[in-house]
Formats: C-alpha cells, sequence, structure tokens
C-alpha cells in the first residue's frame, strides 16, 4: 500500500513539474519574444532529485539531519 502511495505522489509530482515547466516557457518567451526556455535537472539527476531541499525551503523544519 505504502509503495502505491509513494507512485502516485511521484506520478502528481512529475505532472507539477511538466505544467511548470510549461508556465516557465511561456512566460520566458512573453518577456524575450522569439527564445525559448525550459526546465531540466542536472545531467544524470531526475527532476525527482533535491525535491527534499526544495520541499525545505517551502516549508522549514525547525530541526534537520541529513545523512548523505
Amino acid at each position: 500500500m505504502v509503495i502505491e502511495e509513494l507512485d502516485e505522489k511521484k506520478k502528481t509530482l512529475k505532472v507539477t513539474w511538466d505544467k511548470v515547466n510549461t508556465y516557465f516557457g511561456s512566460i520566458f518567451s512573453t518577456l524575450l519574444p522569439g527564445m525559448m526556455a525550459k526546465l531540466e535537472p542536472p545531467e544524470g539527476c531526475t527532476f525527482l532529485d533535491g525535491i527534499d531541499i526544495s520541499l525545505l525551503l517551502f516549508k522549514p523544519a525547525p530541526l534537520c539531519i541529513r545523512d548523505e
């Protein structure tokens, strides 16, 4: 059950990533006509890499212990 929930959340994050990427490209081309931009994860990474840091920036925890 937990794995299915995580898979569903991963799909939701991917849909959100794709929407943000589309909106980012649209806004960029509006500001700079004839130009385009898109979000891409660093080489060898996926859109999920670094999401824990992004979430901490969005909603800071009082204490965070990372083991990496």
